[in-house]
């Protein structure tokens, strides 16, 4: 596909058939967004810091501790756009507002990559509740199923019209099934206390709805993840419920294109770890936690200056770290709960060098909201 919009109808698509160039000595083959460039060109491997571990028992201080480092984990990715911008505007002979503008569009992609990754995740995974399922007679498990839509407040800086001054706000919702089965009950080492080491299998899978009045081109991807919940305490007359969760997210690729910058993220994935606390109070069931997310996406955009060639920069595994909170207000009937969720995710890092637009403020955290309604039996 060329997307028909001046100095980018030179350009090779982003996404199609990979070149069959053959790898400069000693590096490896470009994979990802970064091979759909123009053959034979050499590619730089991949970049970015390690993966997380997965958390230990500790859940709140170890989430406190990830939030906390998460800045300074992703902050080598932006210095390495960056650093991309730097050479491609040079050896192209670009001005500075053309360099500039390419630090500018690398900043909407360290800004946005987490926020769609957060509107398919939302906040807690199993709406309304801290505790684990467990079984309900001898081994036959519990089982919850539902349907969530969340909508994270998102934006972009002006990256359509190079000189443009006008930002991109819009909120991008999404909507998912989610599901639960109990695995283990846990232990139970006194009365009142159980669930002690307690397991949950989750799911969920759905699709996110990116503006497409904003430049979005693949504007519903769908997304789907699995992990497990590991119950610390199960809620009782005395006790709340505590609880641990992982889970491995995909989100399907997305595109955007504008008149004068374009960018793609492909293979987008999400490792999320919550930790939840929750207890019903008057007939409220109220759950507070915290969470820590690690993104990660081949990512490949342009820049078309009114230059004599655009500036394209590819990347292979880009990588964003965000701390949040969020916090759930449920109320049952029955075997039907319903849910209210408010949360907020933390801003980004800012890329070095120039940038052309001082009014947005790539440190801004983002708030979010979701709906929910599960049966559980």
């Amino acid at each position: 596909m060329v997307v028909r919009t001046g100095a980018f109808e030179r350009c090779p698509p982003l996404r199609g058939a990979r070149h069959g160039a053959v790898p400069a000595a000693g590096r490896p083959a470009a994979r990802g967004a970064a091979a759909r460039w123009r053959g034979g060109r050499r590619r730089p491997g991949k970049l970015g810091a390690a993966r997380p571990a997965a958390p230990a028992a500790a859940a709140f201080g170890l989430l406190a501790v990830l939030g906390l480092a998460a800045p300074t984990a992703a902050s080598a990715q932006e210095d390495a756009l960056a650093l991309r911008c730097a050479e491609e505007a040079v050896e192209a002979g670009a001005p500075e507002e053309v360099r500039a503008f390419c630090n500018l569009v690398a900043q909407g992609i360290e800004v946005i990559q987490p926020r769609i990754g957060l509107a398919a995740t939302g906040g807690n995974p199993v709406a309304g509740t801290a505790s684990t399922l467990g079984m309900r007679l001898g081994t036959s498990p519990r089982v919850s199923v539902g349907g969530r839509i969340t909508a994270v407040r998102a934006g972009l800086p002006p990256i359509r019209v190079l000189g443009s001054a006008e930002d991109l706000d819009f909120f991008i919702p999404a909507i998912a099934a989610d599901a639960s089965l109990g695995l283990f009950q846990g232990f139970s080492p006194a009365i009142t206390v159980g669930g002690v080491l307690s397991l949950d299998l989750l799911a969920s899978a759905g699709f996110v709805f990116l503006p497409d009045g904003k430049g979005f081109e693949d504007s519903t991807p769908f997304h789907w993840g699995a992990g497990l919940r590991l119950g610390i305490l199960r809620e009782s007359f005395t006790l709340p419920g505590v609880s641990v969760s992982a889970m491995y997210r995909r989100v399907g690729d997305v595109r955007f294109v504008s008149p004068a910058s374009r960018f793609d993220l492909d293979d987008i994935t999400n490792l999320s770890i919550r930790g939840a606390i929750g207890k019903r109070v008057y007939g409220i069931a109220l759950t507070a936690g915290a969470g820590y997310d690690h993104y990660s996406s081949d990512v490949a955009f342009a820049v078309a200056p009114p230059a004599p060639s655009p500036l394209f920069i590819p990347m292979d595994g880009f990588e964003n770290d965000r701390f949040m909170l969020f916090a759930n207000a449920a109320f049952t009937v029955l075997v039907i709960t319903g849910s209210l969720e408010l949360g907020w995710q933390q801003g980004g890092d800012v890329v070095p060098g120039a940038l052309p637009a001082p009014d947005f403020d790539a440190e801004d955290g983002a708030f979010f909201a979701s709906l929910a309604v599960r049966l559980t039996y």
